[in-house]
């Protein structure tokens, strides 16, 4: 996922929804990368939440924040594939981020 700078946090309503995806029982996930395009205290505070996350989900979701679309891409490839045997392709996920993140400038929603 791309986190924009100054998006705001989840409200309470929305935090009540992400436990259901970070709770392993009831989810499938198994890796989840974040960039952050922010920084300061704002890219700090998405990062606690994100670790709060990533506690309550233990060792059965990988979470990581990241600065960068290329970080992602050279990271979570192999971490699916450990943990889920399914290989996704490190240029393909970097294209498929650039991708988006471009249609949604184009949208006007950036």
């Amino acid at each position: 996922m791309i986190v924009r700078a100054g998006t705001l946090p989840p409200d309470d309503a929305t935090t009540e929804l992400l436990k259901d995806v970070f709770d392993p029982r009831l989810s499938r996930i198994v890796c989840i990368a974040a960039v952050l395009e922010g920084e300061g205290f704002w890219a700090s505070g998405i990062r606690s939440r994100m670790t709060k996350m990533r506690i309550a989900a233990g060792n059965a979701m990988a979470i990581r924040t990241q600065e960068t679309v290329e970080e992602v891409a050279t990271w979570l490839p192999e971490e699916h594939a450990n943990r889920t045997g399914v290989k996704v392709s490190a240029d393909e996920l970097k294209a498929m981020l650039v991708a988006s993140r471009a249609l949604e400038t184009l949208a006007g929603t950036s």
